[in-house]
């Protein structure tokens, strides 16, 4: 709930399409560059400062997409995970309708939540999301997950390179794509935040 809360409120804006990059700059003097670097620097040291405090008690269990992937490499039963699952969706639909509470209106939108379908196609974003969320999956096993790399990488260094892969990832599908907010990472992220806003007809991307 407060990881969700938090990591919305970070990137959130009105629900209108930036502004297109000119010819001289691109991307890199407006809102749909500025927006997604912001926001990965917020997310980057928030999901380390959350992974430090509620790693001992948790495991850190704050994305459904990670929950299922430490099943499948048997580092969660299935009870667990299920639990997990469950109570990651409750706590991101309470943090999303306190985003609506505190930002006074349903007409929000956020960063890696949202989509212009007259600019992007929807299996154009499914595509960016179904690789970039392998390509997390990968790396946080790298540096965080994986038992066999603690002879390679500190575990005091793990949550903050899993918040520099979650950063930097979001950051770099953020602006690359005019119509394309990022790529979610979090299913249940975007959950909550159309918990709180909306639900468009393309939500299942993210899952």
């Amino acid at each position: 709930m407060l990881f969700t809360f938090v990591s919305v409120w970070a990137s959130i804006s009105p629900p209108t399409i930036p502004e297109p990059g000119d010819a001289r700059f691109g991307y890199f003097d407006n809102a749909a560059y500025i927006g997604p670097l912001t926001s990965a620097l917020s997310n980057t040291i928030l999901l380390a400062l959350f992974i430090l405090t509620f790693g001992t008690t948790t495991g850190a269990h704050f994305n459904p997409t990670v929950t299922v992937a430490t099943f499948c490499a048997r580092l969660c039963t299935l009870p667990r995970m299920i639990l997990y699952v469950a109570f990651q969706m409750a706590g991101a639909s309470l943090g999303g309708l306190l985003v609506r509470a505190g930002y006074g209106t349903r007409q929000f939108k956020t960063g890696g939540c949202w989509l212009f379908p007259e600019e992007v196609e929807i299996m154009d974003a499914f595509a960016i999301e179904v690789t970039t969320c392998t390509l997390f999956l990968f790396l946080i096993f790298g540096v965080g997950l994986d038992p066999r790399q603690q002879q390679v990488i500190p575990r005091s260094l793990s949550p903050f390179l899993v918040g520099m892969t979650l950063g930097i990832l979001g950051w770099v599908t953020g602006y690359s794509r005019y119509g394309y907010g990022g790529v979610s990472l979090n299913p249940a992220r975007c959950f909550g935040t159309y918990v709180g806003s909306a639900f468009p007809a393309w939500h299942w991307i993210h899952w």
